[in-house]
């Protein structure tokens, strides 16, 4: 799955359902109530992913090599993303993708429910 794919299943976890690349712009983001374009981009914005991981009720542990972000579904399956921390890597930058491929699969759970 690419990025762009990534953040889609992400946003539409939490009710963004049309989440994009505007080429003019070159940034990610969503149509606000149907009038605003607003930028969004948790794998890039530390806000973004904590406001994500908040309102997913996405668990964060990080280790020494790895970051394990996960959510109890509600039928008790365990939704779990581990991501590995390089040492030359941003912990930043590995939490933001470990939170935002968590909701991904939150989305995509979504998506095949109502399919």
């Amino acid at each position: 799955m690419d990025d762009l794919d990534c953040l889609k299943l992400a946003g539409s976890a939490i009710g963004l359902n049309e989440v994009f690349f505007d080429s003019h712009l070159g940034r990610v983001g969503y149509i606000d109530r149907g009038v605003a374009w607003t930028e969004w981009n948790p794998l890039a914005y530390d806000g973004d992913a904590f406001s994500l991981a908040a309102k997913l009720k996405i668990s964060v542990i990080q280790y020494n090599s790895f970051i394990v972000t996960s959510r109890r579904l509600c039928d008790g399956e365990l939704l779990e993303v581990r991501v590995d921390n390089l040492a030359s890597d941003n912990d930043s930058r590995q939490t933001r993708r470990a939170v935002t491929q968590c909701a991904a699969l939150i989305g995509e759970r979504e998506k095949h429910k109502v399919a």
